[in-house]
C-alpha cells in the first residue's frame, strides 16, 4: 500500500518520536512493503517553520531531509495544478493551509493520510491512525 505522510508523522518517525505514533501507524511506517509518500507541502511547511525556530532540528533541513528520504525509500509527492485547485471546493474544516493541501493530495491521489488529526475525517479522504 502507499501512504501520504503528513507533517507530524513524518517529523515524530524521523526524528526519534516514535512513542508518539500510534501502534498503527507505527506498524504501517515499519512494514517495508508499504510505500511511503511524502508531500512536498511537508517540505515546505518543515522549511518555514524552521527558518522561524519553531522546529529544533539538529540540521538544515534542505541538507538533511533529502538523505532522510532517501534512507527512507519515501516517494515525494509534488504539487499539481489539481492539487492545488481542489482547495476551491474543500470545506473549511481546517483552517491551516498545508493540511488543507495535503487534503486535497491524498483525495486526488486516492492516499490514505497517516495523521493523528482527527479533523481529516470530516474530510473524504482515507486515513489511519
Amino acid at each position: 500500500m502507499k501512504y501520504l505522510l503528513d507533517t507530524a508523522t513524518f517529523l515524530w518517525w524521523v526524528f526519534g518520536q516514535a512513542e508518539r505514533l500510534s501502534p498503527t501507524a507505527l506498524d504501517l511506517l515499519r512494514d517495508s512493503k508499504n510505500t511511503l509518500v511524502l508531500s512536498t507541502v511537508s517540505s515546505w511547511e518543515i522549511a518555514i517553520k524552521y527558518s522561524l525556530g519553531k522546529l529544533d532540528l539538529k540540521r538544515d533541513p534542505g541538507e538533511c531531509l533529502p538523505d532522510v528520504l532517501t534512507q527512507l525509500g519515501c516517494e515525494i509527492l509534488p504539487v499539481s495544478l489539481q492539487h492545488s485547485l481542489s482547495v476551491t471546493h474543500l470545506p473549511w474544516y481546517h483552517k491551516d493551509p498545508f493540511d488543507r493541501l495535503l487534503a486535497c493530495q491524498a483525495d486526488c491521489e486516492d492516499l490514505t493520510l497517516i495523521t493523528p488529526d482527527a479533523i481529516f475525517k470530516k474530510y473524504k479522504v482515507k486515513t489511519l491512525w
